[in-house]
């Protein structure tokens, strides 16, 4: 799965070089780089979430195939709709306001995250708050890219960003197969010792979404900082 996610990385890579503009602005990555790193980042946490809440309820909270099918649902339902809701929200605060707020939503969330609890109310309470904290990149960080694009290549830049987020997703989904089929082999003792240690590494899973999502706060900050060069170079004179 690593060498999938790098291959498929390498030929988009390589697809907007080749395609002279046509396929991907140039401008995005060039004017907007950090907006670019911050949505493969943002697209590798939103799939690292929507992977790892089936894998730990299917393994250490439900009883029966059933109930693990229906409580997924639930809960994936308690992410993606504050999600939404956070992308509405989003484009209508301040910088400053809008990367505080998403990076303690989203940080708090996985720091909540990592009591691996199977209580399922206590589990959609940091679902909730890491899907409005990444919802909230949605908006703006797709703006800074279509700005850096010019007013003439809107569209090209819209599937830009969702080549970008794609990919992270990508690179999302080999980091996180590669980190359990290494570690749950490692997994000794008895089945109570053996559930314990399993809890212990989606822990560590969602502490290390926690740093993540701080670095996506850092780099979403960054990003906007060239928005404002960006559009005033690809305005038409």
């Amino acid at each position: 799965m690593p060498q999938i996610a790098l291959a498929l990385v390498l030929f988009s890579v390589i697809g907007m070089i080749v395609s002279q503009d046509r396929v991907a602005p140039r401008n995005v990555l060039r004017q907007a780089p950090w907006a670019s790193i911050a949505n493969v980042l943002l697209g590798s946490l939103t799939f690292l979430t929507l992977a790892a809440v089936p894998l730990l309820i299917t393994t250490f909270i439900a009883e029966t195939s059933s109930e693990a099918v229906w409580a997924t649902g639930w809960m994936l339902t308690a992410f993606t709709l504050p999600m939404a809701l956070g992308a509405t929200i989003g484009p209508h605060l301040s910088r400053r306001i809008l990367t505080v707020s998403a990076t303690a939503l989203s940080v708090v969330g996985f720091l909540l995250a990592t009591r691996v609890t199977t209580d399922y109310w206590e589990l959609s309470l940091p679902l909730l708050l890491v899907g409005l904290g990444l919802g909230a990149y949605l908006g703006p960080l797709a703006a800074h890219c279509m700005a850096a694009a010019g007013t003439n290549r809107q569209g090209a830049a819209a599937s830009t960003v969702i080549l970008q987020r794609l990919i992270g997703m990508a690179v999302g989904t080999a980091a996180l197969t590669g980190w359990i089929l290494r570690e749950l082999p490692e997994l000794t003792g008895t089945l109570a010792e053996r559930i314990t240690q399993g809890r212990q590494l989606f822990s560590t899973l969602f502490l290390a979404a926690a740093s993540l999502s701080l670095l996506l706060g850092a780099i979403h900050s960054r990003s906007h900082q060239t928005v404002s060069s960006a559009t005033l170079s690809n305005t038409p004179r």
